[in-house]
C-alpha cells in the first residue's frame, strides 16, 4: 500500500505544483495589462485604479450561490448621467417611469433607457447606439452607473479587452459639455430620419433660440431630405417657400406615404398662415390638377381650399360634398364652402341641414349657410330669400321655407 501513498503525494504535488504555476501566471498577466493601462494590481484578487479619468476594479470573487467555480468581475466608471437607465426589452423594464426614446426604432425595441429626454437624444447617437447594443451581445450590463462584465474563470486572457471595452462605453456614456451642441450634432448627422426629427423638435421645444438651434434649423432648410424634417424647420423659420416645397412633394415622382403626409400638413398651414401668397396659391393649382386619390391629401386639399382663394374651389368642395368617401371630409368641405363658398352654394347644403341623420354634419351646415348669407348680404335665417341658381331662374333656398314640407324643393339634393 506504500506505492499507493506515495503515488497520491506525487500526484498532489504535481496538482499543487500547476496550480501554483496557473496563479503566477494569472497573477503576471493582470500585473502586465493593469500597467498598461495606469491601473495597479492591490491584492493578488483585485486591479484597482484610474484609467483615461475613469474608475476601474476588477475583482476576483466566487460565483453564484452553489457554483464552487470564481468568476471575474470587471466594473468601469465614468461620469455617467445620474438618473440614466439602460436595461433589456422585458416587460419589467418597460413598466418603469420615466422612459425615453432615442430615436432608433430598431435600438429602441431592443433596449429600454430611461432618464431626462433631452439628456438621452444627446448621448445615444449613431455610435453610441451600436457600441451598447456590440456590448451587450458581449455580456456587459449597465447599473448604477457602471458598466460591468462577468469574465468566467480566473481571466488568465481577455482581460485587456474587457477593460477597453468598458472604458470605450463609459466615454460614449459620459454627460455631453453641451447637451444643444450634440442634439444640433445628431440632428444633422444620425443616420435615422426619426432621430433627427426627435433632435430638431426637443432643441425648438426647449432651446429655441440657442445657437446650436438656429444652426441646426439652417441645416434642416439647406441639406436635409426628409420631408417632415423640412416641414418641421419650415415651420419653425415661417419659410413659405420652403413650405411650398414640401407640400409639392405629394405630386413628385417616388412618393411615398411619408412625403404624402408631410405634404398634406404642409399644404394646410399654407392655408392657415399664408393664405394670400403666390406660393399658396400655385402649390393649390398643381395639387388639384394631380387629382389624388389620398383620403388624407384630399381631406388637407378641401380645407385648404376654404382658405386659399382659388377660382377651382367652389367646384371641387361642390363635387366631394356630392362624392365624398367619409363623413370627415364632407364636414371639410362644408366647413370651406361656409368660408369661400356663393349663394350657389346654399342649396347644396340645405339638405345636410334638414335631411341627413349626422348631428356633426347638421350643425355644420347650419353654420356654413349662415356663413354665406352673411358675407353674401343675404336674408338670415327665418326668412324669405331668393337667389338665381344656375340652370333654374329664381330658387326657393334657406330660412324656415325649407320646413314648410317634406316634398319642399329645397330638401332634395338634385337641382
Amino acid at each position: 500500500m506504500e506505492w499507493v501513498a506515495l503515488l497520491c503525494v506525487v500526484t498532489l504535488g504535481f496538482v499543487v505544483s500547476a496550480i501554483v504555476k496557473s496563479e503566477r501566471k494569472r497573477l503576471a498577466y493582470w500585473r502586465y495589462v493593469a500597467s498598461e493601462r495606469g491601473l495597479a494590481l492591490t491584492s493578488r484578487t483585485r486591479v484597482f485604479g484610474t484609467s483615461d479619468g475613469r474608475l476601474v476594479e476588477v475583482r476576483l470573487k466566487s460565483g453564484a450561490r452553489g457554483h464552487r467555480r470564481r468568476v471575474t468581475l470587471v466594473r468601469v466608471r465614468g461620469k455617467q448621467p445620474a438618473d440614466l437607465r439602460l436595461g433589456d426589452s422585458g416587460l419589467l423594464m418597460r413598466m418603469k417611469k420615466p422612459r425615453a426614446e432615442t430615436g432608433d426604432p430598431g435600438f429602441d425595441a431592443r433596449c429600454v433607457v430611461g432618464g431626462d429626454a433631452a439628456l438621452v437624444l444627446a448621448v445615444f447617437d449613431g455610435p453610441t447606439r451600436t457600441a451598447v447594443l456590440e456590448a451587450r451581445q458581449a455580456g456587459f450590463t449597465y447599473a448604477a452607473g457602471e458598466w460591468q462584465l462577468v469574465l468566467s474563470g480566473a481571466a488568465t486572457e481577455g482581460l485587456g479587452e474587457a477593460i477597453d471595452e468598458g472604458l470605450r462605453l463609459t466615454r460614449a456614456f459620459e454627460t455631453p459639455t453641451d447637451v444643444t451642441e450634440r442634439l444640433s450634432e445628431r440632428a444633422a448627422r444620425d443616420p435615422s430620419t426619426e432621430a433627427r426629427l426627435m433632435c430638431l423638435s426637443m432643441l425648438l421645444s426647449r432651446y429655441r433660440e440657442a445657437p446650436p438651434t438656429l444652426r441646426a434649423l439652417e441645416y434642416a432648410r439647406t441639406h436635409e431630405q426628409s420631408p417632415q424634417i423640412r416641414l418641421l424647420a419650415a415651420r419653425a423659420t415661417g419659410d413659405v417657400g420652403l413650405l411650398a416645397s414640401v407640400a409639392l412633394a405629394l405630386v413628385a415622382p417616388g412618393r411615398d406615404l411619408t412625403s404624402v403626409e408631410a405634404a398634406s400638413s404642409a399644404l394646410e398651414l399654407l392655408g392657415r398662415r399664408f393664405p394670400h401668397t403666390p406660393e399658396a396659391e400655385a402649390v393649390l393649382t398643381s395639387w388639384l390638377e394631380a387629382r389624388t386619390s389620398d383620403p388624407r391629401a384630399r381631406l388637407a386639399l378641401t380645407v385648404a381650399l376654404g382658405d386659399i382663394h382659388h377660382p377651382e374651389a367652389g367646384r371641387y368642395l361642390l363635387e366631394v360634398l356630392e362624392h365624398g368617401e367619409s363623413e370627415a371630409i364632407r364636414c371639410a368641405a362644408i366647413g370651406s364652402l361656409g368660408r369661400v363658398g356663393t349663394l350657389e352654394a346654399v342649396p347644396h347644403l340645405v339638405p345636410y341641414r334638414d335631411k341627413v341623420f349626422s348631428v356633426v354634419l347638421k350643425a355644420a351646415a347650419r353654420d356654413a349657410i349662415q356663413k354665406i348669407q352673411l358675407r353674401s348680404g343675404a336674408a338670415p335665417g327665418g326668412s324669405l330669400s331668393l337667389a338665381l341658381h344656375e340652370g333654374a331662374g329664381l330658387a326657393l333656398f334657406e330660412g324656415d321655407v325649407s320646413r314648410m314640407g317634406e316634398n319642399s324643393p329645397v330638401g332634395s339634393r338634385e337641382r
